[in-house]
């Protein structure tokens, strides 16, 4: 077993988030199982708890560290599109081809009835949410078509 005295709070956070993204490519939702990402981390299982809380904090960052690595366009790489909204959706279609498991942990999720979102995930996903309405917008002309169209995706 590590010692925490050997890396930051930090460090272990950042390990604990690489191992279960690890164990999740691997085993889909079977691997965000606690002992496991802590065998892999080599630490305790009280070691996550201590960091993050629960497993439902640590869910949103996988989630968010998933959206950073595969979802972060920047406007300057969709600007450079002619097309943004066939760019955007060919993403979408080979992240949920060449990443199943990553692909069904993001929308398997079922946050449980009193727990809130935390902001800097909400902030994650309105970033992505308003380039794909800005994507779409040329093509639906109004906004209320343009919501739609981005809830269907």
């Amino acid at each position: 077993m590590a010692r925490r005295s050997e890396h930051s709070k930090e460090e272990i956070k950042e390990l604990a988030i690489t191992k279960a993204r690890m164990l999740i490519a691997e085993n889909g939702n079977d691997g965000f199982k606690a002992r496991k990402i802590a065998k892999e981390m080599g630490y305790t299982v009280g070691t996550i708890y201590y960091l993050f809380g629960n497993m439902e904090s640590l869910r949103y960052h996988v989630c968010g560290s998933i959206l950073d690595n595969h979802f972060s366009f920047t406007d300057k790489q969709l600007n450079k599109k002619k097309n943004r909204l066939y760019f955007m959706i060919l993403q979408y279609i080979k992240f949920s081809q060449e990443h199943k498991n990553f692909w069904t942990f993001l929308f398997s999720h079922n946050t449980p009835p009193k727990a809130k979102m935390p902001d800097w995930y909400s902030q994650k996903l309105n970033i992505l949410f308003s380039q794909l309405y800005d994507s779409f917008y040329p093509y639906t002309k109004t906004k209320a078509a343009t919501v739609k169209a981005v809830i269907v995706i």
